[in-house]
């Protein structure tokens, strides 16, 4: 299955699965009891992570040789690594650790490939794709703001920031180990 499968195809499959996760994830460490800003912060993304993954979903083709759950499935080098790298921070509520990864480099780099993505397709082409990219570009910029504001906050308040440090080089060193250069899933539309 997925024979059919093109690069934009498990392109957007790869940033549905990324943002599942997320939802999945920035849900969880948002209901643990961390501080009730944090959990306020990362429990309101996670429904923006949400929506992104129900967008992204809804781009997959519907095509004979096509499953959309299965191509969503396939595991992404580097980014699954860094996403299981914040979940186990966040997990044990090293939260400006997580908070700063998923600041300075997960939704950073999101940011980078929806944009990329979005300036190789045509409004007249493909006007839903364009018009979901925008706007999963414009949340991932607000997203990265929410989270840097955090990431501060909390990494001022404690002395965490070697921590905070060590898991962002290590976030980077995961995906360029996996050869992502632009972006948390590697190369996709726009390459």
């Amino acid at each position: 299955m997925n024979e059919t499968a093109n690069v934009l195809d498990r392109w957007t499959a790869a940033q549905c699965r990324c943002a599942r996760r997320l939802f999945r994830v920035l849900g969880e460490a948002g209901a643990s009891g961390m501080e009730p800003s944090a959990a306020i912060a990362l429990t309101e993304l996670a429904g923006e992570f949400a929506w992104h993954a129900g967008l992204f979903f809804d781009l997959l083709p519907v095509r004979a040789g096509i499953d959309r759950d299965a191509l969503v499935a396939v595991p992404v080098p580097g980014a699954d690594d860094v996403l299981d790298h914040v979940e186990g921070t966040l997990s044990r509520r090293a939260t400006a650790a997580g908070c700063l990864v998923l600041g300075r480099v997960v939704v950073p780099r999101l940011h980078t490939g929806v944009v990329r993505a979005a300036s190789a397709n045509s409004r007249d082409l493909d006007g839903p794709r364009a018009r979901a990219l925008t706007l999963v570009a414009r949340d991932l910029e607000d997203a990265r703001t929410t989270l840097e504001d955090l990431a501060e906050r909390l990494v001022g308040a404690g002395d965490v920031l070697d921590e905070a440090i060590n898991a962002c080089a290590d976030a980077e060193r995961s995906l360029r180990a996996a050869k992502v250069v632009v972006g948390l899933v590697g190369d996709g539309p726009g390459a």
